[in-house]
């Protein structure tokens, strides 16, 4: 956890009206992600914008990184995904299936979504692209 707190600078929007709360809720974050209930996880990732979960997502470990994608699994938000970094947004996208991930793509603006698209492998779009409903084709 050690690692953790000192990355907590690199956090910069958490909380833009009250920046000395930062740490606090960064280190916060990674306590629920290895010791708290799922609803307190919950709730205080709601408390998040998706820039800055985003941000704090980018900095946690694989295996917090994971926590928070099951807490967030059936209400993945589509500015989160598509604020992610490239690997980041991969990781995520290879761990749910093609019918959660078109269902967040079909979320997203055209132009976003034609991004996070362009940004995956060809077998692996034309299996989300499948699972699009003809209606949100554009």
């Amino acid at each position: 956890m050690n690692a953790l707190k000192e990355k907590h600078d690199m956090i910069h929007r958490i909380d833009p009206d009250n920046p000395e709360e930062n740490p606090e809720r960064f280190e916060e974050l990674v306590r629920l992600l290895e010791e708290g209930s799922d609803p307190a996880l919950k709730a205080h990732l709601e408390g998040f914008h998706h820039s800055d979960l985003a941000d704090a997502f980018g900095l946690l470990p694989k295996t917090l990184r994971a926590r928070v994608l099951d807490a967030l699994r059936e209400e993945l938000d589509h500015d989160l995904l598509f604020e992610l970094e490239d690997h980041l947004r991969h990781e995520i996208t290879d761990n749910l299936s093609a019918r959660e991930v078109a269902e967040v793509i079909t979320e997203m603006d055209s132009d976003e979504a034609v991004q996070v698209l362009e940004d995956m492998g060809e077998k692996e779009r034309k299996e989300i692209l499948e699972e699009v409903p003809d209606e949100e084709r554009g």
